[in-house]
């Protein structure tokens, strides 16, 4: 199972990283501080603001067209 993370704060990221992983023990996690999207992944895991713009709507969008069966 892969997963995607998306925060623009580094440490929000590393502390949802964590928890993440205890739940989800072995998933592999990739970690990004920009809205990019690319790659196929089963589950993702976004920040809504993202340098001060509401991201998540339209993200969800790509996510969705690019694999309708991800989380």
């Amino acid at each position: 199972m892969r997963a995607l993370l998306i925060d623009d704060d580094p440490w929000a990221l590393r502390l949802l990283s964590v928890h993440f992983l205890e739940r989800l023990p072995g998933v592999e996690l990739t970690l990004r501080q920009s809205a990019d999207l690319s790659g196929d992944y089963d589950i993702y895991c976004l920040d809504n603001d993202i340098a001060g713009e509401a991201t998540a709507l339209q993200a969800v969008r790509e996510a969705r067209a690019a694999n309708p069966r991800a989380l």
